[in-house]
């Protein structure tokens, strides 16, 4: 093991996210980032991984993640390197209309009959569960995309 692993295997991000203020709560999610509620019950999502890797990347999470104010999302960086990778998480980037509502369409398609047979077999707890969790967002992304009010696509129920 060198000397830059050591490091990293030591690095407590629990400890380093408390320097910001007081945690009540602070666990590894189910999608493997480090979640913690602050004292003030503000809560945050941190993600936590070695320069090299991570900062590689960030350049796959276009148009799935988007920074408007990237300079207040990197808590960190020696090298510059985050802040560009981040800074290029910037720009809005809106679907593509055709592709997107093809697979919009395919989705509802899908997720509408699976939940017609749920509500069938009389599982109605799961399926409002299968309608707010996924029926009902790929319909607002939907809307949003004929409406081209794609301001909000990564949350679709914001309001415009």
């Amino acid at each position: 093991m060198t000397a830059l692993d050591s490091r990293i295997a030591g690095f407590d991000g629990v400890e380093f996210v408390a320097r910001l203020a007081p945690l009540e709560l602070a666990y590894t999610n189910m999608h493997g980032i480090l979640a913690v509620v602050f004292d003030d019950l503000m809560r945050g999502e941190f993600h936590l991984s070695a320069a090299g890797s991570g900062i590689e990347e960030i350049a796959a999470w276009a148009g799935l993640v988007h920074l408007p104010r990237p300079d207040t999302a990197v808590l960190l960086d020696r090298t510059g390197r985050l802040s560009d990778a981040a800074a290029r998480l910037s720009v809005f980037q809106p679907p593509d209309p055709a592709p997107t509502a093809r697979r919009l369409i395919d989705e509802l398609t899908n997720w509408t009959l699976m939940l017609a047979h749920i509500l069938a077999r009389g599982e109605t707890a799961r399926a409002h569960n299968l309608l707010h969790a996924v029926v009902a967002p790929l319909q607002l992304q939907l809307c949003r995309l004929l409406r081209d009010s794609t301001a909000h696509w990564l949350s679709p129920s914001r309001a415009p």
